[in-house]
Order: structure tokens, then sequence, then C-alpha cells
């Protein structure tokens, strides 16, 4: 994430020591704890009934390791747990308040965490939603494309077609006639023009 690249351990150490973080900040580091599955404390509810969970003070701890910045840049993204991003989805992706330009009016650090958080999140979708469609749509085009080839190849190798039997055999039995001459009738014999001539004397 680009701006998490620009952020210094001044940064986070700003955040760490901050004595009553803004409400934004708060939330910021409450989702980074749930993507690094650290769970938070017990303390005593506002009202005094109960105990509630605070993330506060397990963040203030992360963020004291000296290797808390280097473990987001290789943070496994390809196999983050379903059960943590749907805590990210149904907790922090739908609140008006996890934006990353509200973040950074109060933090510079909170802000690139803010989108750390966030491009984790889209990136999860896309390589658990969208990647399986299109590998499946590279597979049937192979797939095709394979077919495709074998058809081809088969369409190549054939023998010539031969020519159509019906056809010549019906050419042979029909063949062409000329016409005959018109036969000569009895009165047609003799001298030209006329019946022969006949003699009384």
């Amino acid at each position: 994430v680009k701006a998490l690249s620009t952020l210094k351990k001044s940064d986070v150490d700003e955040v760490k020591n901050m004595k009553a973080p803004p409400a934004g900040v708060k939330l910021t580091m409450e989702a980074v704890c749930v993507m690094k599955e650290i769970p938070p404390a017990k303390v005593a509810a506002p009202d005094g009934k109960g105990k509630i969970d605070d993330f506060w003070d397990p963040a203030k701890k992360m963020m004291n390791d000296a290797k808390f910045l280097p473990s987001l840049f290789e943070y496994d993204k390809d196999n983050i747990k379903p059960e943590i991003m749907k805590k990210i989805r149904d907790k922090y992706m739908t609140n008006e308040a996890f934006v990353p330009e509200l973040v950074k009016k109060a933090s510079q650090a909170a802000f690139g965490l803010c989108c750390w958080v966030r491009a984790m999140e889209v990136y999860d979708r896309v390589a658990k939603e969208v990647a399986p469609k299109r590998a499946l749509l590279a597979e049937a085009e192979a797939e095709y494309a394979e077919v495709s080839a074998l058809l081809e190849q088969k369409k190549a190798a054939a023998p010539p077609r031969p020519p159509d039997r019906n056809n010549r055999f019906s050419a042979l039995s029909s063949p062409e006639r000329k016409p005959k001459p018109p036969k000569r009738g009895p009165a047609s014999r003799g001298t030209p023009g006329g019946p022969s001539a006949v003699s009384y004397t």
C-alpha cells in the first residue's frame, strides 16, 4: 500500500503515545488488531456494569514491537482467515467513521493503517471472488482452443470425398441418342415424285 510505505517509526510512536486517541484512531487500531489476531483486553464498561472489549492497550503493545511495520508489508494476504474478513466487513468496512480521509484529520499514521486494512479487504475479495471466475474462463477458453485444433487436424487428415456415384450411373444409363431418320412408305419407292409408271401395251 502506497500510504503505508510513507510511514516511519516516528509516525507509529506518535499514535502509540496518544493519551486520548480520537475515535477514528482507536477504530483503525482496533481493525489492525483484528487483522493480526491480537485479542482485546477486558476493561470496565463506562457505565460500571460488567466489562467490555478494549483494543487500545493491546494496540500500543503491538506498535511497540520494532517489527510492527515490516509485519504489515509481509502480511500473508493470500491466506486471510474467513472469520477475520467477516469481522472486518461487518464492523469496519460498513462504519462511516472508518474512512481514510476522516482518519487522516486525526493522524497521518492512522491514515496509512486505515488504507492498509481496506486494501487487504479489497485484495481478499478480488482474490476469492473474481480470480476463480477468471480461472474458469481461462480454462474454458483453453479447452475450446484444444478441441478446435483437434477438429482442424482431423479435417486435414481426412481423404478427399469421392464423386457422387448415383449421378455417374445415371449419366451412363441414359446416353444421348441421335434421332433416327423417318421410314419411307410404299408410295415413296420408284420414280421420285410419284408412283412407278405401268405400261398397258
